[in-house]
């Protein structure tokens, strides 16, 4: 897969990952961390959100204008981190959400097919 399909591939997953923590904050607290972090807000969430929306228009504009390199180089930090920040939460023995394992394996295996595009060149 090409960078700029990756960078497209990545941008889509966090706009949707944002918008769906505007929207529904709740429900994607549950679903993701079950009752871990009790002191993580909705208005916390919504932030998030906000961010994660960010992440997702930087790629697909980024992908758009030809100019990939630099946020290529973002998600990839952002990938490894949210990975070994999620795992973190569940190995630490926090409560988790059905969908905290599927999202830390999401961005490790994000950032494993980032590091295998850097690979090839």
């Amino acid at each position: 897969m090409s960078r700029s399909a990756l960078l497209g591939l990545m941008g889509l997953i966090e706009a949707g990952a944002g918008l769906i923590l505007l929207l529904s904050p709740g429900l994607a607290r549950r679903q993701l961390l079950g009752d871990a972090l009790p002191g993580l807000t909705e208005t916390g969430l919504m932030v998030a959100g906000l961010c994660l929306l960010s992440l997702g228009v930087m790629c697909l504009a980024a992908r758009l204008r030809g100019a990939v390199q630099q946020p290529f180089t973002i998600m990839l930090a952002y990938n490894a981190l949210a990975a070994a920040g999620l795992a973190g939460i569940a190995i630490l023995g926090a409560p988790a959400g059905p969908l905290l394992w599927p999202a830390v394996l999401l961005h490790g295996t994000l950032a494993g097919l980032q590091l295998w595009s850097l690979r090839s060149t």
